[in-house]
């Protein structure tokens, strides 16, 4: 079993199925190896073969103090397979045979739609909604649905319950399963060590850990490579010592130009340096790239001391919506709203702002405030389509 981990975390599916297929000889009751078994043959392609060995753990027990059982994640392996074979009675058999799954429900919900069963399937919708109300793909779904029972304005709210919802329905549990094995061994085993060290080791001994690691990747170009720079930057900062960040970085502009945080990390050394004006230059350049909060509150202090006021409050309230959708996306509706409300204030012709101020109060049922607000931003940004949705629906 520790050999086909190994071997799964990498990705030899051929390899690991092997070793599992060895386990399940030495153990054949043992759900763990079925199923790892099982799991290989799903990736390389056997959906009977992987089928039939999902069946079997579907008999066996779940392993003694297991946190969640794996039955349920058999039995939707084998609904999704038969999709995949293209047998969509059985696969919708499978899928009913495993009710409260919500991959399960969600996938049987989509058989309902596309077999022209609406109504069934929006019964199955509103049943996982009741437990899941911030369900992401629930949402869309449902919106399909009701635009194929022809009704339009329940369909509008179920979209703008989508554009809410943060929670998403797992589809495809195959990189949850895979992901705790890439762990355990080689290169991402290193980083998890030095993770663990961070906090405890002195600069010197994690810099013994970080060149182990750059031996281990040698010349190879992987993903890794990034993951180094990163921890190598962010110790040279932690250590005070932005010039060695800095000479670092340009060793490697690759990197730096691939990377959105070792840009960071450049802006914020050459800033210690007092290179005020090359660290402003690069977080502009970033910005428009990948945006954070942050990134905008350097740059409106950039602003503030060359005297720039509208530059700032621009930077200001876009650090403010930013900040107001991370709200937004855990539910908290008053204090994302307050978020968007005050980077109205600070730039009144930020639209996206707007919007969303707008879509706040519709979702707190303040309508005719919302009205005021969405055409605000639609005077901002003639055409600007979301909103004018929202005019539109709520005209009704």
């Amino acid at each position: 079993m520790a050999l086909g981990n190994a071997l799964l975390g990498k990705g030899a599916y051929p390899f690991a199925e092997s070793a599992y297929r060895r386990a399940t000889e030495i153990a054949p009751l043992d759900m763990e190896g079925r199923f790892a078994l099982a799991f290989c043959l799903d990736r390389t392609g056997r959906m009977a073969e992987a089928n039939a060995e999902y069946e079997k753990c579907l008999e066996l027990p779940d392993p003694p103090g297991a946190p969640q059982s794996k039955k349920p994640f058999a039995l939707y392996a084998i609904g999704r397979n038969l999709l995949r074979l293209e047998d969509e009675t059985a696969a919708e058999a499978a899928f009913r045979r495993n009710p409260g799954f919500p991959p399960a429900d969600y996938q049987l919900a989509r058989l309902l739609l596309f077999s022209g069963r609406p109504k069934e399937a929006l019964e199955v919708v509103d049943r996982g909604l009741k437990w899941l109300p911030l369900a992401l793909e629930w949402h869309r779904l449902r919106g399909r649905i009701l635009d194929a029972l022809d009704r339009p304005a329940e369909a509008f709210a179920a979209r703008a319950m989508e554009e809410r919802s943060a929670h998403l329905v797992e589809m495809n549990f195959n990189t949850d399963y895979v992901r705790p094995l890439i762990t355990q061994h080689g290169i991402q085993r290193m980083f998890g060590e030095y993770a663990a060290a961070a906090e405890r080791e002195p600069p010197a001994e994690l810099s013994r850990r970080l060149d182990a690691i750059d031996v281990a990747i040698g010349e190879r170009m992987i993903p890794e490579r990034t993951t180094l720079m990163q921890l190598r930057v962010d110790l040279a900062m932690r250590s005070g010592n932005p010039q060695d960040a800095v000479d670092r970085i340009a060793a490697e502009p690759l990197l730096r130009d691939s990377d959105p945080l070792i840009a960071a990390y450049e802006a914020d050394a050459l800033e210690q340096l007092g290179k005020l004006d090359v660290a402003t230059a690069r977080r502009k350049r970033l910005v428009a790239i990948a945006p954070t909060p942050d990134l905008h509150r350097r740059l409106a202090a950039a602003c503030d001391r060359g005297g720039d006021e509208t530059g700032r409050d621009r930077h200001l309230a876009e650090a403010e919506r930013l900040e107001g959708i991370a709200v937004y996306r855990r539910n908290d509706i008053a204090n994302a709203m307050s978020r968007f409300e005050r980077a109205a204030s600070l730039d009144p012709s930020n639209a996206a702002a707007l919007f969303h101020w707008g879509e706040m109060l519709y979702h707190l049922d303040r309508p005719e405030e919302a009205v005021r607000v969405f055409r605000k931003a639609v005077d901002e940004r003639p055409g600007f389509r979301r909103p004018l949705e929202f005019l539109e629906y709520l005209a009704r």
